[in-house]
């Protein structure tokens, strides 16, 4: 065995001696270790006390022992272990060793020099330590004594991550910290704003939590796909009423429920609801839109907007005669209100308000169709009127204003009101004593045109007028009228037909540019942040805390016997 050999096994077996007494020494059997001459030459070095001594000691031996750790920095530890710390060399020496340990172990030995008083940090340092070994770290860190305490990455997510999001995470360390901090932290920021779209926080996370931050975060860039793989059901109902798509009803009913309910149906019965489940926002649009049903105005872009005219129909009655000519709603409003006076019985009112669209022929906001449907109801409320003409003079100038009116609307082309025409001229040719009455017997039971329920509907009318002779003579008349056109070849052709098309009276039914909802973020998945996920950003920040290590100690009064 050559000489360097058995220096090199001499200096191993030394160096086993000096951690086996070291040990010893902190598992109590070497009465020495915290006798009163070592406690005052670690008092020189700012620890005082025998439970201090032990912490330094127990960190000593792990520091020494780690892996990597320079021969000159190992010395000095061993030494100190061996009672003999060096008050210039110590210090480094301890912040060496302690970077090489697991972040776990260095701090646990953090809050051990901490609870025993052993204050090797800068002032800065003893700041964040003492946050960082507190037992109730949100109320020390909200408190304001802590409002200006600042440090690394790791400690501002410790601070964001024990306040649930209340201290911000600075914008400075969100690269360093999106890719590791956990998902509950992340959505902490989130939903106390500290994290925005722009922040893009989903581009250094896996796939499925990239996808989760997306739909939280930009939600509108999100596509149903992916909203399906989320089980995301608000996201793709919404999507489903924007289509205009069947939904399947929700218990308890969701605002897409409602919204199809009022908006699309005009149920006016869940109308409160609605307004109490919309953001807002909306809500305001819809109290508007109710306000503006008082007086029949409304703002210029709700009158445009196609998908609310069925609510504003159904809010809206009006008292007197339509100007059809305000925009393409009142137009149709017009139409169905002449409509709806004719099966009433109201022909005044259905000659008054079929004027208003049949003079709109120059203007632009009446279309063709509805021009066209309220000259066929301005001729028909004038023909039927003259049955009741007090003098020839009045009768023959409602004729004429009939036969005018059906003129007009048999020139855009329509074989409805051409047949019209013929039948109204040839009424008209007929001598009053052999012609039968020129009302459509549909239209005065207050049924359209046609109606399958006639039957059903003279029976109630007739039971409705119990001891009215004349009304159930008047229906008696129309029913047999009725009857006689099913006897005869041109079954109801023979009767003047109103509506022309009976599609132009229909609301239009398509999804609404107002009161939908924006897309919103997907709600929080996450539970709160874990005692263990706070503990492991706790020892990551106490790793920042070495770059705060003093290179010396404080100093103790060497003889003092009190802390």
């Amino acid at each position: 065995m050559t000489d360097a050999l058995a220096a090199r096994q001499a200096a191993k077996a030394a160096e086993r001696e000096r951690l086996t007494r070291a040990r010893e020494r902190r598992e109590g059997r070497d009465p020495s270790a915290v006798s009163g001459f070592v406690q005052r030459k670690w008092r020189w070095l700012g620890v005082g006390g025998s439970e201090a001594v032990e912490a330094v000691l127990a960190m000593l031996a792990e520091t020494a022992a780690a892996t990597g750790i320079p021969e000159a920095d190992k010395t000095v530890l061993l030494r100190a272990l061996e009672g003999d710390p060096d008050r210039v060399e110590l210090l480094p020496a301890v912040r060496s060793g302690l970077a090489l340990l697991p972040p776990a172990s260095i701090l646990g030995h953090i809050r051990n020099l901490w609870a025993a008083g052993v204050q090797w940090l800068t002032e800065a340092g003893l700041e964040r330590c003492r946050l960082l070994c507190s037992t109730a770290p949100s109320l020390d860190l909200v408190s304001t004594r802590s409002h200006a305490v600042t440090g690394g990455a790791a400690f501002s997510l410790f601070a964001t991550a024990a306040t649930r999001g209340a201290v911000p995470l600075p914008n400075r360390f969100l690269d360093e910290l999106l890719p590791w901090a956990p998902l509950t932290v992340i959505d902490d920021l989130v939903d106390r704003g500290g994290l925005l779209a722009e922040d893009t926080p989903w581009m250094t996370r896996d796939a499925q939590e990239a996808l989760y931050l997306r739909a939280r975060l930009v939600p509108e860039k999100i596509t149903d796909e992916e909203a399906s793989r989320l089980g995301w059901q608000g996201f793709l109902r919404r999507q489903s009423f924007l289509r205009g798509e069947p939904l399947t009803r929700q218990e308890p009913d969701d605002v897409w429920d409602l919204l199809y309910d009022v908006v699309l149906d005009g149920d006016l019965t869940v109308f409160d609801a609605l307004d109490a489940a919309l953001p807002r926002t909306q809500q305001i649009e819809l109290r508007d839109l109710k306000s503006g049903a008082l007086s029949g105005q409304w703002p210029t872009a709700m009158g445009e907007d196609l998908g609310l005219w069925q609510l504003m129909a159904a809010l809206w009655e009006p008292r007197e005669t339509v100007d059809a000519g305000r925009s393409p709603f009142y137009a149709l409003i017009a139409a169905r209100r002449a409509y709806d006076a004719v099966k009433a019985g109201d022909l005044e009112a259905a000659a008054r308000q079929a004027h208003s669209l049949a003079r709109g022929g120059n203007s632009r906001r009446i279309s063709v169709e509805l021009v066209e449907e309220g000259c066929a109801l301005a001729a028909y409320a004038a023909a039927v009127q003259s049955e009741n003409a007090e003098s020839p003079a009045a009768r023959d100038r409602l004729l004429d204003s009939a036969e005018k009116y059906a003129e007009m609307a048999a020139d855009h082309g329509s074989s409805v009101a051409e047949r019209n025409l013929r039948l109204l001229r040839a009424w008209r040719e007929t001598r009053r004593n052999v012609r039968g009455r020129f009302s459509n017997p549909f239209l005065e039971i207050g049924l359209d045109h046609g109606a399958d329920a006639w039957e059903e509907r003279c029976r109630e009318i007739f039971r409705g007028h119990e001891g009215d002779t004349r009304a159930q003579s008047a229906l008696n008349m129309a029913e047999e009228r009725i009857r006689g056109a099913l006897r005869n070849e041109a079954g109801w052709d023979v009767f003047y037909q109103l509506p022309l098309d009976a599609s132009r009276y229909v609301m239009p039914s398509q999804v609404p540019q107002h009161l939908v909802p924006p897309a919103e973020g997907l709600p929080r998945r996450t539970p709160v942040t874990s005692g263990g996920e706070l503990e492991t950003i706790r020892a990551r920040a106490a790793v920042e805390l070495l770059d705060d290590f003093r290179t010396t100690a404080p100093h103790l009064d060497r003889h003092s016997s009190t802390r």
